[in-house]
């Protein structure tokens, strides 16, 4: 079996696998690889492994990170930050011949972490592939079962809490959508459904599109919002290109919603595998309360389902996080809309142990601060 980089495939090669694969979904896809290496990576390092006549047996999405808190950095080399991928398969292996190609593919990962000194390999699964949106998915990916890997992150009231040994519980939320719309409706915590009936009494509107226009609407009120919370936005250019490779073929929407011909707040989703998922968000934090939000997924959802789409996925609950915290309440937000719940399966293998130190005292010392304020 022989490695080769992905800049060494066609593009036609590399999407014939994701096509078929029941291990891939749209982050496996030549063109978001391309969107990752120009505006989420330090590098691109995604490779694939090839059979004996030279045929792609099984491709990876693997990309180089330097982040950072504060003066601390660390190199990560994962499979999507914060959108897993993993690796894919070509579906016509037997279990032999599948083993080999885990067995290349794993020790080409940790030459690749050596070779850039990585302090932290991590992989993911992406829950909205064929194989882990089934009954399948309670199976345990290979790599989880090596040894070198344990699950984690943990999570804080602060963020997210890089250290060996610390793992939280983080829910995947989904709506499953092929229901009737009253049933859907019934699906929706209390506190939502009247949410959305005060956002139709303000005279809120809903609609769907895409194109540049779209993206700049999108834009400006993200600048708005950003200005607000200080959050680092991505270039336009980042959306401008997810709109041009996946909105013509109906793998991209952004969802508005308008108050009296203004946008107040959008959303944007893409599509692939019959499937949906939440990407982006924005709103403008002078009108939440009319709502906006709720009726936003809302409309995504009744949008998905009247396109016979399958699931949507709103992205990530932490329970065990102080409800009340920043990071609490955006993602207790999510689960006020879902029917279905999977674990989200993430690990990692520490290479450079000892610089996780101080971050495990930090999460220590957060997680078990009174969250009444005493001590």
């Amino acid at each position: 079996m022989y490695i080769r980089s992905r800049t060494g495939c066609s593009p036609g090669e590399w999407d014939a696998v994701c096509d078929r694969s029941a291990d891939a979904w749209l982050f496996h896809r030549w063109r978001w690889v391309e969107i990752e290496k120009e505006f989420g990576c330090s590098a691109d390092h995604s490779f694939a492994v090839l059979g004996a006549n030279r045929d792609i047996r099984a491709i990876f999405p693997l990309y180089e990170y330097r982040l950072g808190l504060g003066d601390w950095v660390e190199t990560l080399l994962a499979s999507g930050h914060p959108r897993q991928s993993g690796p894919a398969f070509h579906p016509e292996m037997d279990e032999s011949e599948r083993k080999a190609v885990q067995s290349v593919l794993m020790n080409h990962l940790f030459e690749l972490a050596a070779k850039i000194d990585a302090d932290r390999i991590q992989l993911g699964v992406q829950s909205l592939t064929p194989r882990w949106r089934n009954a399948a998915r309670f199976d345990i990916p290979f790599w989880l079962q090596d040894r070198r890997f344990e699950r984690g992150p943990a999570y804080s009231p602060s963020g997210q809490a890089l250290c060996p040994g610390l793992y939280s519980l983080a829910l995947e939320q989904i709506v499953v959508l092929q229901k009737p719309v009253e049933a859907l409706r019934e699906d929706l915590s209390s506190a939502c459904r009247r949410a959305i009936r005060k956002a139709g009494e303000a005279g809120l509107e809903a609609s769907v599109g895409h194109g540049r226009n779209a993206v700049g609407e999108f834009y400006q009120l993200a600048l708005k919002s950003s200005a607000r919370t200080g959050e680092q936005l991505p270039a336009i250019a980042y959306y401008e290109k997810i709109d041009a490779f996946f909105a013509s073929t109906n793998n991209a929407r952004i969802i508005f919603v308008h108050n009296k011909g203004q946008v107040v707040a959008a959303l944007l989703v893409v599509v692939d595998k019959n499937v949906m998922s939440f990407l982006a968000g924005v709103s403008d934090s002078e009108k939440h309360h009319l709502r906006p939000n709720d009726l936003l997924h809302w409309t995504a959802i009744l949008w998905a389902r009247e396109n016979g789409l399958e699931l949507y996925r709103l992205g990530m609950y932490l329970p065990q996080i102080f409800p009340d915290s920043p990071v609490g309440r955006v993602t207790r937000f999510k689960a006020r809309f879902s029917n279905r719940q999977y674990e989200a399966l993430t690990a990692s293998h520490y290479r450079n142990i000892g610089k996780y130190r101080s971050l495990g005292h930090r999460y220590i010392d957060d997680r078990c601060r009174d969250p009444s304020g005493g001590e």
